[in-house]
């Protein structure tokens, strides 16, 4: 009996072990330890339960499907019908890099297509997906109050059937997503009035690591970034930003699934660190303004940077890996309000757009 014991108590051991190096070596394995596992899957159950409609664009793209484009460009849906509806969540299918890929498109509902509007792309975690993202960041009451067009694409799945970004946090997960997002835009200004000025881009864990590699890729159509607890790998030695970047962060101290002190076994940068990369990056002044908001609130606030650009980092005392459930102090039309994260992060993009000049037509930068 104790030497029955003893074996159950060995493979006990060895199955822990096991699932420890997976989490170490193999990410695409780690969603078993989110804080919100139950809730992901859950979201996933009533993704399948209210089924999005499919739909397609009718104007094709001038550019390049497999041609990566960095350059703002002029919209050519303004003024053209109208394909897709209004207040609500629609799939739309697209190829890129010769295989279909989705992405939920959500127009507000006083979208006209004779005006421009913002544009802003929202990406979900590992283990995740578009429809569950949209639930709980509520970007989609920021598109109502303000106009914009809101984009949540869909990632591809690992080996193991989960969906994420290819970052080269899950070595399984290979498509070319920056591709993806180049080809995404292409097929929008085609349909849409969109304001190339002012595309930007949000992402939350993973979507928040591949929001760091989109920095470094189109930062040239990408007019600001947030992250809210990215996994930052992206090494900063072979990011190709061609000009100073705006920036907002926001991270918890408790995240057990990527770690506000980083991870060093990942090559996860600490977020701090990661932040004051990029504020180095953008010459802005060596220390930060340190701002105690709340007793759980720190902001770290990075100022004369080259361009106007600034650099915003968001500690969050207590808070686990999940978008933040505590209010941002905001100032709005001259007096204080504490508003969520997305509000915070929309008011963060709508001091910053790409300069007039730097806007081409769609057949100056066909390729």
């Amino acid at each position: 009996m104790g030497r029955k014991k003893k074996h159950i108590i060995g493979i006990i051991i060895f199955v822990l072990c096991v699932l420890l190096i997976c989490l170490s070596f193999f990410p695409d394995f780690s969603p078993i330890f989110h804080d919100n596992t139950f809730k992901i899957f859950n979201s996933i159950k009533n993704n399948i339960q209210n089924t999005i409609p499919v739909s397609y664009l009718k104007n094709t793209a001038k550019q390049n499907e497999n041609f990566i484009l960095d350059k703002p460009i002029q919209s050519r849906g303004c003024t053209d019908p109208l394909t897709v509806k209004t207040d609500t969540n629609t799939y739309i299918e697209i190829t890129s890099g010769n295989i279909t890929r989705r992405f939920i498109i959500y127009l507000p509902k006083g979208y006209k297509n004779t005006v421009q509007h913002p544009l802003i792309l929202v990406f979900h975690g590992y283990a995740s997906n578009p429809f569950s993202l949209e639930k709980f960041t509520h970007f989609n009451s920021i598109a109502n109050q303000n106009n914009v067009i809101l984009v949540y694409p869909e990632g591809t799945t690992s080996l193991v059937g989960l969906r994420g970004w290819d970052t080269g946090l899950h070595p399984t997960i290979r498509a070319n997503d920056v591709l993806f997002v180049s080809n995404i835009l292409n097929k929008l200004q085609s349909n849409l009035c969109v304001n190339p000025q002012k595309i930007y881009a949000a992402g939350f864990s993973n979507g928040g690591g591949f929001v760091a590699k989109l920095a470094c890729q189109l930062s040239n159509r990408i007019a600001a970034f947030a992250s809210v607890s990215g996994s930052y790998v992206t090494a900063f030695k072979t990011c190709n930003a061609l000009r100073p970047l705006p920036i907002i962060e926001f991270h918890g101290t408790k995240d057990t699934v990527v770690p506000y002190l980083g991870l060093e076994a990942k090559k996860e940068f600490a977020a701090f660190t990661w932040a004051s990369r990029w504020a180095k990056r953008d010459s802005c002044q060596q220390n930060p303004i340190v701002t105690n908001e709340t007793d759980r609130i720190t902001k770290y606030t990075w100022a004369a940077c080259a361009d106007n650009t600034s650099i915003i980092h968001y500690k969050i005392k207590g808070e686990g890996h999940s978008w933040p459930h505590v209010l941002f102090k905001q100032r709005v039309n001259n007096h204080i309000e504490w508003q969520n994260a997305a509000n915070t992060i929309w008011n963060f993009f709508t001091n910053h757009q790409l300069p007039k000049n730097t806007v081409q037509s769609p057949a100056t930068a066909s390729t």
